[in-house]
């Protein structure tokens, strides 16, 4: 039979709520990690702040933040060959 819900409602077994409320409590604290790894690298007032890989949840954050530097997410070939002539170029401008 067809389902009347909205269609992005999701309906969880009894026994998938300890999952779930288990991988809730495990997203919050995560994002109180990230929250605190970005504060404590903006102390060091970085001219950029680069983050690899795909998720690019460090450089959200530090976007959002007051005074926030540049920041890069570098999650793939392209992206590391973007970095190294950015930083190429940066070396020789301070020289």
């Amino acid at each position: 039979p067809r389902s009347t819900l909205f269609p992005y409602t999701t309906l969880f077994r009894s026994r998938e709520v300890a999952t779930i409320q288990a991988n809730l409590v495990r997203s919050v604290v995560d994002e109180v990690r990230w929250h605190l790894t970005a504060e404590r690298i903006l102390t060091y007032r970085p001219d950029a702040v680069v983050e690899f890989g795909a998720s690019g949840v460090l450089v959200a954050l530090v976007k959002r933040m007051a005074e926030s530097p540049s920041t890069h997410v570098v999650s793939d070939f392209e992206g590391v060959e973007q970095l190294r002539h950015t930083l190429e170029r940066c070396a020789e401008a301070s020289v």
